[in-house]
């Protein structure tokens, strides 16, 4: 195995997934978004957590994404929540995911597909109540609803909307945004599913919870808040290396690419291999710190494609061979997804869903300290 490689615990995904659903109550169902491979974590991997610890329902970006669910042999409901094209409607129908639709064209595609192969679509009409980007004009949503139930083979079972905002002082905004959307459902009998909050708005305001929470961060235990979470999380990911090198670097010593570190005393150098090829941000260079027997070292220099170099100036004896931690815990400290995304004026998102496949992905099950490797 390469010596640089991501550790997920599964068994954090089922508690936290478990979190949510005590936070949310009985009556509120859990959509794990397990898109972008599982925002780093494993598709497959993740959706089986999330599923044991509760969720009822995987959100995916992408037809791809869902039909490899399905291959894989999971058939709890899959739900696309990005934007579908009409060619993708016999593999929307045939392996019954269900499409988000904002697009009366696509909408059509789905009916006639439903009708050809004598199964109905499922879909999940989406409407722009304020974020500006996919979803039909909330002005006109009671005709565009109609029209959807009005096309032969479809079954409407969600209406959605997104929150562009996931701060505590946007919370006004938010719920603004929350009665437009409620608003353009006024007089649907039934109404169809609800949906509009992410992990951060199921923090910021229970009001928005309606029928089904939509959670991403949450379920691999970061907060999508920067601060105190009420949820006791546990982060399910850690990625670690072992040292490679270890140099000795007089005083006045140049560092990595471009020279933006000089040595300031005699120094030594130990070389990580994790770079920005593996999505290790660049922008931690001269500004990042991995952890080496429990304690923080800083990056020195920029981060290269394949790897970093470490300051172990004050760490006697520190050798090749030796495991640092780059996001997670060791020795009783951690660097967390939010460390990161902070030294980088960053998104938590960003971090995890960007970490490659080169990585190798160990699977452990904390409950019965077994690992496997990823196939």
């Amino acid at each position: 195995m390469r010596p640089a490689w991501i550790e997920i615990d599964l068994s954090a995904i089922a508690h936290n997934v478990r979190q949510v659903r005590r936070f949310v109550g009985d009556r509120v169902r859990v959509m794990a978004v397990v898109k972008a491979s599982g925002y780093g974590h494993g598709l497959v991997e993740s959706a089986r957590a999330a599923l044991e610890g509760g969720a009822s329902s995987l959100g995916v970006a992408l037809l791809d994404e869902a039909l490899a669910l399905r291959r894989s042999g999971i058939d709890a409901p899959v739900v696309v929540l990005g934007c579908g094209l009409p060619e993708d409607a016999p593999d929307l129908v045939g392996h019954r995911i269900v499409q988000v639709v904002s697009d009366p064209g696509m909408a059509a595609a789905l009916s006639r597909e439903a009708v050809r192969q004598g199964i109905p679509a499922h879909i999940h009409a989406k409407l722009d109540t304020g974020m500006g980007r996919v979803g039909y004009p909330v002005s006109d949503a009671s005709t565009f609803l109609r029209q959807l139930l009005s096309l032969p083979g479809l079954s409407v079972e969600g209406v959605a909307t997104h929150f562009p905002q996931s701060d505590p002082a946007q919370i006004p905004a938010i719920e603004a945004q929350l009665d437009r959307f409620l608003g353009a459902l006024d007089g649907l009998d039934p109404c169809p599913i609800r949906h509009a909050a992410s992990s951060a708005v199921t923090l910021l305001l229970p009001r928005a919870h309606l029928d089904r929470v939509r959670v991403g961060l949450l379920i691999y235990g970061i907060p999508p808040l920067d601060g105190p979470c009420p949820l006791p999380l546990r982060p399910a990911l850690t990625l670690k290396a072992r040292i490679t090198q270890v140099n000795p670097a007089p005083a006045g010593w140049p560092v990595s690419y471009g020279e933006t570190f000089v040595t300031k005393r005699p120094s030594r150098l130990a070389i990580l291999p994790v770079g920005y090829a593996d999505g290790y941000p660049r922008r931690l260079s001269n500004c990042g710190t991995v952890l080496l027997r429990g304690r923080r070292c800083p990056i020195l220099g920029r981060v290269c494609m394949d790897q970093c170099v470490v300051d172990v100036t004050d760490l006697p004896g520190v050798s090749v061979g030796e495991e640092a931690v780059l996001i997670g815990e060791q020795g009783g400290e951690r660097i967390t997804v939010w460390d990161l995304t902070r030294a980088i004026d960053g998104t938590p998102h960003e971090i995890v869903a960007c970490l490659g496949p080169r990585l190798p992905r160990v699977y452990a099950d904390a409950r019965s300290g077994r690992g496997m490797p990823r196939p």
